[in-house]
């Protein structure tokens, strides 16, 4: 199968899992409550499988899996008999209405704890925030930051790896003031810089926070001598050889393969001028890279060797390992960090200080996804608690279609003594909706523009 497909795939049955988890939650609170459920739809649209059990609830897959639904009893959307009137959604008190709407992001977020509830009983290990390189009229490099610098705390907030610095930094961005940074030097030293983020500005089609302010997560060196060589690749037809090494590209001498990217990224179409030690003789050596194009649009170099994977100290990552009943505590501290972190983000696009341009859709998920089961299942738990997460608040914005927009509206009919009309709520359904295509659009629409 090629390998875009499997990325497909993945994509597709981690987020048919997350749904279904969601739907369940919405189903077996109904169930608790003894509301007649009609349907467990898992998507939108014509049915790909339909199954229907002895209490007459019909189980569906759509062609169009995401998203989904749960169908319950309802005066306002048919005839129910006598016999079935307790059993209507719409006849059940409020607070048992309202439990029904949240129990679907409820879910998300219980499914989120446990997957890091095992990822903590299991051990998390995370590189540590140290600064690879400080880009030069940078916002740290005016503040003095430097290179092989250990981030230890950020406005008096304990960073243990990169992953505390984002949750730590992203509340700053969009306010004019300066920010704390304690780090350890290369020589031991504990030294406080202060970050004026008044200029600070991330990129809205390609929002990277550390980057947008001048720091470089550090990497180990690859040592630029080839491993093996790919057959009929442009470095096997100009005659590059395994056990090669690079000691210069376009007569710039270098000694890790990054400062060749870094060159490559310049003039990517632009042929290279390799110098290469080979038992101990220099040879010259001239090829063009070959540009490819994934199934994503997304375009790569083709140079057509593999080189030695990069060893990682020890020292320079950090471990989280806790017994089962730590675990479950840590698990919900990070899955109420994520909450926060997208609540900041909700919140930033509301007032302004973000673009809606920094929305991601299914491409850009797609590719995550294929990231992270490239770096192992770990990471790829990891952006599924996520995934989940994310799922959950967007459906808690009250939105008519979303989750959010229907407790709204019990709300509203709590507080009125009446229901909403059917031609009010298919009215708000209607506009709900709108909003929701056009938010959609428009993250598809920056996935085409980041391809681009």
């Amino acid at each position: 199968m090629p390998h875009y497909l499997v990325d497909v795939f993945v994509f597709v049955i981690a987020i048919l899992f997350i749904i279904l988890v969601h739907e369940l939650g919405h189903f077996f609170t109904a169930r608790i409550f003894k509301i007649k459920v009609k349907r467990l739809s898992i998507g939108f649209g014509p049915a790909l499988w339909s199954w229907r059990d002895k209490r007459d609830i019909e189980y569906v897959l759509t062609y169009f899996p995401l998203g989904g639904y749960v169908k319950m009893l309802d005066e306002r959307e048919g005839t129910v008999t006598e016999a079935d009137l307790p059993y209507a959604f719409n006849r059940q008190a409020f607070w048992k209405r309202l439990l029904v709407v949240f129990a679907g992001p409820l879910a998300n977020f219980v499914f989120a704890i446990f997957i890091y509830w095992f990822i903590f009983a299991v051990g998390l290990t995370l590189p540590k925030p140290i600064i690879g390189d400080v880009l030069p009229n940078s916002i740290a490099a005016k503040a003095g930051l430097e290179a092989n610098s250990q981030i230890k705390k950020i406005d008096n907030t304990v960073t243990r790896n990169w992953q505390d610095v984002l949750f730590v930094l992203f509340p700053f961005y969009g306010e004019n003031s300066k920010i704390s940074f304690q780090v350890v030097n290369s020589k031991n030293i504990t030294q406080t810089f202060a970050l004026d983020l008044g200029d600070w500005h991330i990129s809205s089609l390609k929002p990277q926070l550390l980057e947008s302010l001048g720091i470089q997560a550090w990497q180990p060196l690859i040592i630029p001598k080839i491993v093996s060589i790919n057959s009929n690749s442009p470095a096997a037809l100009a005659g590059l050889k395994a056990g090669d090494l690079i000691i210069s590209v376009n007569g710039k001498s270098i000694d890790s393969f990054s400062q060749w990217v870094q060159l490559l990224k310049k003039s990517p179409r632009a042929v290279q001028h390799v110098t290469v030690m080979r038992q101990g003789h220099i040879e010259e050596i001239s090829f063009t890279p070959m540009i490819r194009t994934t199934w994503s649009g997304k375009q790569y170099l083709n140079l057509g060797f593999s080189l030695p994977k990069p060893i990682w100290p020890r020292d320079s990552f950090f471990t989280a390992k806790y017994n089962v009943v730590s675990s479950g505590f840590q698990a919900v501290q990070m899955v109420w960090l994520y909450t926060n972190f997208n609540l900041e983000i909700l919140g930033k696009l509301m007032t302004g200080d973000l673009s809606f341009k920094v929305l991601t859709g299914p491409i850009s998920l797609v590719k995550s996804m294929e990231y992270a089961s490239a770096q192992g299942f770990i990471a790829f738990l990891m952006l599924m608690a996520l995934v989940s997460v994310s799922i959950g608040i967007i459906n808690l914005i009250p939105i008519p279609g979303l989750d959010g927009g229907q407790a709204l509206i019990i709300l509203i009919e709590t507080i009125m003594h009446r229901r909403l009309s059917v031609g009010w709520q298919v009215l708000l359904y209607r506009l709900g909706m709108i909003i929701i295509f056009i938010l959609i659009a428009q993250a598809i629409a920056n996935d085409i523009l980041r391809i681009n």
